[in-house]
């Protein structure tokens, strides 16, 4: 008799046969050989280390798994229900799979509306609240750790936390502090005032945000009456009612109770008391409240058309009424512990006003339930009263069938609402949205920013990362403590996009890369060298099946930290593969250009510049365009071809006009300088040179402060003007002091101003000295040596 397969066989070999997979092949994948895998599937024993090892070698889904288990446990149960005809059981089996049919439709459905899709533009229905309040919840739990700056911060950038559920939970969260006076009087304010904030940002009809905002506005004058200053209270009272009354909620989303339990405060406290009794104080309410209906009425209207609705409302008065008495306690009691006035309470029960969702839900947990549960047993209830031609046995068996099965569908629902959002590709279209929040990150401060990153889910985006990491690099020519803010914002970004663990690996690599550059720029480049190695593991540990990010872009900025460390070789190795590799040729020539420039190679540079014209697109990337054009332009003034740098010069001037940068323009006018001292326009050149000079030092630029200084010495010198020269070494001796001049730099520095004090400065030793400085400004170790020409 042939052995029968075991449970785990059974799995292995129909998923195998679901997927095509053959045991070669199954084999191959675990490590495993063929004849192995058939041992263990048709005569051996697979144990739950086995089992887990040939599951991952057929890359199966755990839900794939449970589908077959419930197949087999279905078959298992047929074999065992020998007491049932042929009928019976294919009747059973069909309404058991049509019922597992309808609670996976159920759970999907719910699992997609757990998910923070786009907001929504109309006025918000009934039909997903439970969803839309957990998430609330969720989204609340984000914040509620924050200061309240940042609170603020989030809330005004961030469109996922722009939702009315989110300020109708802030609303409540004021009023349970206000409740506590003194204690959180504070709390109470800042939070009335952040909902208020929500609700001036949440989108849909204006008569809906005009209702949303009247709500938070009572909230934040009952925070004013809390803190006894009842005069603004009434005013702001005022406000709110104004906003309520020119607004709309036509499904009764948010609970007129608590607003006219606010006001009744408020009188209470001006002593109006009196005026609130007669019910003249609640007159622009009732305008608005269409669920406060009388008995009379209802008695009217048993037969009319409204008869559904006014029955949904008996519903929820029985809720209320049925809350309080599984609690056992009186109204006043009740009220007292769930924060309800217990006038109000009355009024549920009696059936005066209904009860909105956040009131319910408070009356619930008073009796350690939920809305949910509550509804469950009042269904309940209707099929006790509705079972009269079913047997007591068979009507109590459906009651406990359908219980349980409502009861599994809620766990499952509100276990979906915890599950992190789904892994999903990243795709090029990704960057379409990056621009728009990098503008509204850009002008928080850096802690802000951080901030937002780490609560607000849709700032967690690989694109936006990419878009900072580009901003750290164009800030590190300029700004380095900017770029380096940049670098660690785009690491927080990258830690926490969502994908598969290769896509998030390769966006860390990619990160670190740039954080590595700023190291390098800092000066810092044994540290730079470093990081580099950890991101390029990073980087190689990863995948990128869609190509999205710049292959070429790692190899680029390490060629920038090569070049730093005088290992030129290197860095040239890594700027010919990064244009092997790379989507970006102008960027990468534009680099090489640069570095040749540093290697006092200015014919070969220049060369290479204009190799990166053609490619650059000028419309599109400015500032690139800018970094040729001036580089080029530098380089021809290298080789005393001054008259090729004139039109340049113009080009960059308007450049940096149009791109409005103060850096640029310095460096502009530095550069105009030195054209013109090379066309044999001194004085021209002098004023250019003292112009960049003075707004150089206003900048904190040391290194070029120094480089127009000794240009102008050059220049000085040369027309025999030495007091001048004088005067002008003297503003040397903030240069020694500051901390933007390399040891090697300054000694040279030092060397020039004394020759100058005891006037044996030449124009030959200005010009040994500003070619050191330019070879020097990228070779730290580089010594000058004032007998030997500098080359």
């Amino acid at each position: 008799m042939a052995r029968k397969l075991t449970f785990r066989q059974l799995q292995v070999l129909i998923l195998a046969a679901w997927h095509d997979l053959s045991f070669k092949e199954i084999g191959a994948e675990a490590g495993m050989d063929q004849k192995l895998v058939s041992h263990y599937l048709r005569r051996g024993e697979v144990n739950g280390e086995v089992f887990q090892r040939l599951l991952r070698a057929m890359k199966c889904r755990p839900a794939a798994v449970r589908s077959v288990a419930a197949c087999l446990e279905a078959l298992e149960a047929l074999e065992k229900a020998m007491d049932l005809s042929e009928e019976e059981l294919s009747l059973i089996e069909e309404a058991a799979l049509e019922s597992s049919r309808l609670t996976r439709e159920i759970l999907s459905v719910a699992a997609r509306r757990s998910r923070s899709g786009p907001m929504a533009t109309g006025y918000p229905q009934t039909s997903g609240l439970f969803l839309a309040r957990r998430r609330a919840d969720e989204l609340w739990s984000r914040l509620h750790g924050l200061n309240a700056e940042a609170r603020l911060a989030v809330v005004q950038v961030a469109e996922e936390f722009q939702v009315w559920p989110l300020c109708e939970r802030v609303c409540e969260e004021s009023r349970r502090a206000a409740s506590h006076q003194v204690e959180e009087l504070e709390e109470a304010t800042v939070l009335s005032r952040l909902a208020r904030e929500i609700a001036h940002r949440v989108p849909g009809p204006e008569g809906w945000r005009n209702r949303l905002q009247g709500y938070a506005a009572a909230h934040e004058a009952n925070a004013l009456r809390v803190a006894g200053e009842l005069k603004a209270a009434a005013s702001a009272f005022a406000a709110a009612k104004r906003l309520w009354q020119s607004g709309a909620d036509p499904a009764g989303i948010l609970d007129p109770g608590r607003v006219l339990e606010l006001e009744a405060s408020l009188r209470r406290d001006l002593r109006r008391a009196a005026r609130l009794r007669t019910g003249t104080g609640r007159r622009w309410l009732a305008r608005t409240a269409p669920a406060r209906v009388s008995v009379r009425t209802r008695r009217r209207d048993e037969n009319s058309a409204s008869a559904s609705a006014q029955e949904r409302m008996r519903r929820e008065h029985l809720m209320a009424r049925l809350f309080r008495a599984l609690s056992g306690k009186t109204q006043k009691q009740f009220g007292k512990e769930t924060g309800v006035h217990p006038n109000l309470v009355a009024q549920y029960e009696l059936g005066q006003i209904l009860p909105g969702p956040a009131r319910l839900a408070r009356l619930a947990r008073g009796a350690s339930l939920t809305v949910v549960d509550g509804d469950e047993i009042l269904r309940l209830a209707d099929v006790l009263r509705g079972a009269g031609r079913l047997g007591r046995e068979e009507a109590e068996d459906l009651d406990d069938l359908g219980e349980r099965l409502r009861a599994l569908i809620s766990r499952s629902r509100r276990r979906l609402l915890t599950l992190p959002l789904p892994e999903s590709l990243p795709k090029p279209g990704d960057r379409v949205h990056a621009g728009e929040l990098w503008r509204r990150l850009k002008e928080l401060d850096g802690e802000t920013r951080r901030v937002v990153v780490r609560v607000a889910e849709e700032f967690q985006d690989w694109a936006l990362c990419e878009a900072v990491c580009e901003e750290s690099t164009r800030a590190a020519s300029r700004k380095v403590e900017e770029a380096a803010a940049l670098a660690w914002l785009a690491r927080e970004i990258a830690d926490r996009v969502r994908g598969p663990e290769g896509w998030r690996s390769r966006m860390r690599g990619y990160a670190a890369a740039h954080e590595a550059n700023v190291l390098r720029v800092s000066g810092e480049l044994r540290a730079a060298e470093i990081a580099f190695e950890q991101a390029t593991r990073l980087w190689l540990s990863g995948a990128d099946p869609a190509g999205l990010l710049d292959p070429g872009r790692l190899p680029d900025l390490e060629a920038s930290l090569r070049r730093d460390q005088r290992r030129f070789a290197e860095a040239l190795t890594l700027l010919d593969a990064a244009m092997a590799v790379g989507r970006r040729p102008e960027r990468v020539l534009t680099n090489k250009g640069f570095t040749l420039e540093v290697m006092g190679e200015y014919e070969r540079a220049v060369e290479t510049l204009l190799q990166a014209e053609p490619l650059l697109d000028r419309e599109g990337e400015p500032r690139l365009w800018y970094h040729q054009r001036f580089n080029l332009a530098v380089n021809h003034c290298h080789l005393g071809r001054y008259a090729e740098a004139v039109e340049l010069a113009r080009q960059v001037r308007a450049l940096a006009t149009g791109l409005g940068d103060a850096t640029f323009l310095i460096r502009v006018t530095w550069l105009e300088g030195r054209i013109a001292a090379g066309l044999g326009r001194p004085e021209e050149a002098l004023r250019l040179l003292e112009e960049a000079r003075r707004r150089f030092a206003a900048e904190k630029m040391s290194y070029d402060v120094a480089l127009a200084l000794l240009e102008e010495a050059v220049l000085l010198l040369a027309a025999g003007r030495t007091a001048e020269v004088k005067a002008l070494a003297r503003e040397l001796t903030q240069v020694l002091e500051s901390k933007g001049v390399h040891r090697e730099a300054l000694a040279a520095l030092r060397l020039f101003q004394e020759a100058v004090e005891r006037e044996e400065a030449t124009a030959e030793l200005a010009r040994g000295v500003l070619r050191y400085l330019f070879r020097a400004r990228h070779d730290q170790g580089l010594r000058f040596e004032p007998s030997t020409r500098q080359t």
